[in-house]
């Protein structure tokens, strides 16, 4: 199981440009960035709260937050989560206000 938090698609459009599925077929850069945003294990929001430190599958460090109590405004690295709790079979998937950047310690 992982969890997913995957940067809106308008958010992708505006970091690579006029962005092609097929440019993201072996492009390494995309693909590091791209596993700073899946966590192994199931987080739903259940599980989350203000000071929850996760790791990427990269080694980045993730901290989630909650601006209002109890669970309002939540965030991830100080970007706002737009959707929380999609579910998938492998997971859940939360979306992303903008792109996570790998920890300086991750390889």
């Amino acid at each position: 199981n992982f969890t997913v938090f995957a940067p809106m698609n308008g958010v992708i459009d505006s970091a690579f440009g006029e962005f092609r599925d097929e440019d993201a077929i072996g492009n390494p850069d995309l693909e590091a960035l791209l596993l700073t945003h899946v966590v192994p294990g199931r987080y739903a929001l259940e599980k989350l709260y203000t000071g929850r430190a996760l790791t990427a599958v990269d080694g980045s460090a993730l901290l989630v937050t909650f601006k209002t109590w109890p669970r309002g405004d939540p965030r991830v690295n100080g970007l706002v989560v737009e959707n929380l709790d999609i579910p998938c079979t492998n997971g859940v998937v939360h979306t992303l206000a903008g792109l996570l950047t790998p920890s300086p310690s991750a390889p």
